[in-house]
């Protein structure tokens, strides 16, 4: 019996995203891939959070677009598709089910919002990160805020063993874990 490392050639290949089937968009899109190997996205357009499904070379849209006045587009599986987004200051997620959208509990007020699982967990970012997970109907903070002098782009949350927020704040990677 021989032991040792072994190296292998691994190629994916992916349909692509239909041309011109999904429209316009005012951000980049955010991005998750369930456990069927569908790729669900959520982008910014007309001021709108658009939700669509990539699964078997089909694109299908979920549900009806969310918010009136969407910033900060995040996404995150538990196991059904959840989308953040901020809207005149506040945080909202909504939970995709039995093929419409549902409005969760706001998780707080600030200019992005992160999402992670699993949990799901929310990060909120103004003047503080806050970190909080949904249980049941409404979000139980994870730790105390953190302050956050300034922030270039969007946010990251992660979430594992522990979970770690990050952003850039002027030069600087500013990076916490709980």
């Amino acid at each position: 019996c021989e032991t040792g490392p072994v190296s292998a050639d691994v190629h994916l290949t992916l349909a692509p995203w239909s041309d011109g089937a999904l429209g316009d968009a005012a951000s980049p899109p955010v991005v998750a891939v369930d456990s069927r190997g569908a790729v669900i996205a959520a982008w910014i357009a007309d001021d709108q959070v658009v939700v669509g499904e990539q699964y078997r070379g089909t694109f299908t849209r979920l549900g009806a677009p969310l918010g009136t006045a969407a910033t900060s587009p995040a996404i995150a599986l538990d196991p059904q598709p959840l989308v953040g987004w901020i809207e005149q200051g506040t945080a909202h997620v909504a939970r995709f089910t039995n093929g419409a959208w549902q409005e969760l509990a706001s998780p707080g007020s600030g200019d992005a919002i992160a999402l992670a699982s699993p949990g799901p967990v929310a990060a909120v970012f103004g003047t503080t990160a806050t970190v909080a997970e949904l249980a049941g109907d409404g979000w139980q903070p994870i730790g105390t805020s953190v302050p956050v002098a300034s922030r270039t782009g969007e946010p990251a949350l992660a979430v594992g063993a522990t979970v770690a927020i990050g952003w850039i704040d002027g030069h600087q990677l500013r990076v916490y874990r709980h």
